[in-house]
């Protein structure tokens, strides 16, 4: 089942005001448990049958922009790195990688032994013939393109290859988790004519799963025995294509499973939604005010009335449960305590309950994109921020409008929208001041210099306990200044009949994400140690 509210998605140069996205998803299949459960363990067989949303003209994991596409690609492809419990970078194609002092060098080591679904075998030269055909632009995430344009890629003997790029880049890992295409079937293939040829529509990957047939509204795939990480339980999985319309449907269930049967599993993903407060303006210009408009917030309370609960709190720009994240939980709303750090620095209400601070007024604009959940989450907003003597006006806008005539000049006070870091949590284009005034980049306008540094440190080392660290520094001071109001992160939501046992992770930076794992999954079980 889909839940059909969303936000919208604005792209500007790899980065995406995101449109946070909440979907349920239903999954359903055969072959009820019995007996004991307590020693039952994972068995091979059963099928499984999952909706996505379509329509798929493409399996091909560099094009793939439909979910239903990303769906099949994350099935039947693998890269060099996957997602992993926490959305953290782990190894898949590559057993292992090495990064040099600097933090510009990337040494990746391939299994061994590995084989395409045709049982051509898997070569160096497959990677670096996928980096071309990135670089050459034959990618529909641009945010692909601008990490892996610049970079000098070579192959180091029969199992190594080596990623140079211009300045350090901690990151890297997360951004080479993009499917490997075979070189064996594609070398002839222009860059140019990569969507048109029959190779989209009869995929070889390297994937868990081989597509056995792609058919109007649902795609068939088979466990692939020879998988590197380990065959999957599951003998197939079907992918059944629905409307997107938000008029259509959303429910998909099969005759005889009810509600009361499943188990829901939630994912929360890396985007998230923020009040971004234009610090340049003179009512942000310092800390107070924006600390207590953060501070007067009740997110829980908040997702729960806007959403339905689909949402996870959070006062920093990084999702709860992932690795990035300090295990913090926002400050409790606290109204009073709100009022007093307004007051303590010369905010007095004036005759019809609005703070004044001699000449000025607590009043400003809160513009947002012009669909209803934003502008639902938006009043909510303002009327919380009446109970501390502010005055909000919501203004509806064009998305597209909303990025070019206010984020990118900078011509607002406040912004409600959504923020997508990426493949990696790396908050360092939202919030380092050298993107001030930039396009695509730092719109709150805040500048800090020790902020600065905690950002730099954690793109240079490449270690990801390192970058913990200096991300949790981050967090501290992101709380001590709050620079805008951070307000949850995005929440998808798979329920399943209570037979079927997912491994999915806690984070990810993709709803596709949930397949990191999916070779784990299982319905068939038996009695065993």
């Amino acid at each position: 089942m889909t839940d059909r509210r969303r936000l919208p998605r604005i792209q500007n140069r790899g980065l995406l005001l995101a449109g946070l996205v909440f979907a349920l998803v239903v999954v359903v299949g055969a072959l009820a448990l019995r007996g004991d459960r307590g020693n039952l363990r994972p068995a091979e067989g059963g099928a499984l049958t999952e909706a996505s949303v379509g329509p798929v003209e493409r399996v091909n994991p560099l094009l793939a922009r439909t979910p239903a596409e990303r769906d099949l690609a994350a099935l039947a492809f693998a890269g060099l790195t996957r997602a992993g419990p926490a959305g953290e970078a782990s190894a898949d194609v590559a057993e292992s990688w090495e990064v040099s002092e600097d933090g510009r060098t990337f040494t990746f080591t391939l299994r061994r032994d590995l084989s395409w679904h045709d049982g051509a075998p898997l070569r160096v030269d497959d990677v670096l013939f996928t980096v071309k055909l990135i670089q050459a632009g034959a990618a529909a995430d641009p945010r692909l393109v601008d990490v892996w344009k610049p970079a000098i890629v070579t192959g180091v003997g029969e199992r190594r290859v080596r990623v140079e790029l211009p300045a350090a880049f901690s990151p890297l890992p997360a951004y080479a988790g993009f499917g490997l295409l075979p070189e064996h079937l594609l070398r002839d293939v222009q860059p140019s004519a990569l969507g048109d040829v029959p190779f989209n529509r009869r995929p070889v990957g390297l994937g868990p799963f081989r597509l056995l047939a792609l058919e109007e509204g649902r795609a068939q795939l088979a466990r692939y025995d020879r998988y590197h990480l380990g065959a999957p339980y599951l003998d197939r999985l079907v992918l059944e294509f629905k409307d997107p319309d938000p008029a259509a449907d959303a429910a998909v269930l099969t005759p005889g499973v009810l509600p009361g049967e499943r188990v829901v599993y939630p994912v929360t993903q890396q985007a998230y939604a923020a009040v971004m407060l234009n610090n340049d303006s003179p009512l942000f210009a310092t800390d107070t005010v924006r600390r207590a408009l953060s501070l007067s917030v009740d997110r829980r309370a908040l997702v729960s009335r806007t959403l339905g609960g689909r949402g996870a709190p959070t006062d920093v720009p990084f999702a709860p449960g992932s690795w990035a994240h300090d295990g913090a939980e926002p400050l409790p709303p606290n109204i009073e305590l709100a009022k007093g750090l307004l007051a303590a620095s010369g905010w007095e209400p004036g005759p019809d309950g609005v703070l004044r601070r001699g000449n000025r007024e607590l009043r400003f604009t809160l513009v947002t994109a012009d669909e209803p959940v934003w502008t639902g989450i938006a009043r909510v907003l303002a009327d919380t921020w009446q109970q501390i003597g502010a005055r909000v006006t919501v203004a509806p806008t064009q998305e597209k409008a909303l990025m070019d005539e206010f984020l990118d000049p900078r011509q607002y006070e406040a912004a409600l929208i959504g923020w997508d870091p990426g493949l990696d949590p790396d908050p360092y284009t939202a919030w380092h001041s050298s993107l001030r005034g930039k396009p695509g980049g730092n719109w709150a306008n805040f500048a800090d210099e020790q902020t600065d540094l905690f950002l730099v440190a954690a793109r240079v080392l490449g270690d990801e306990s390192e970058r913990q660290s200096q991300y949790a520094a981050f967090q501290a001071r992101f709380r001590e200044l709050a620079p805008s109001v951070i307000l949850f992160t995005e929440i998808v939501r798979y329920a399943v009949r209570d037979d079927f046992q997912l491994s999915l992770p806690a984070s990810a930076a993709t709803a596709e994400g949930r397949f990191s794992d999916v070779r784990r999954w299982f319905i068939n079980t038996r009695h065993g140690p």
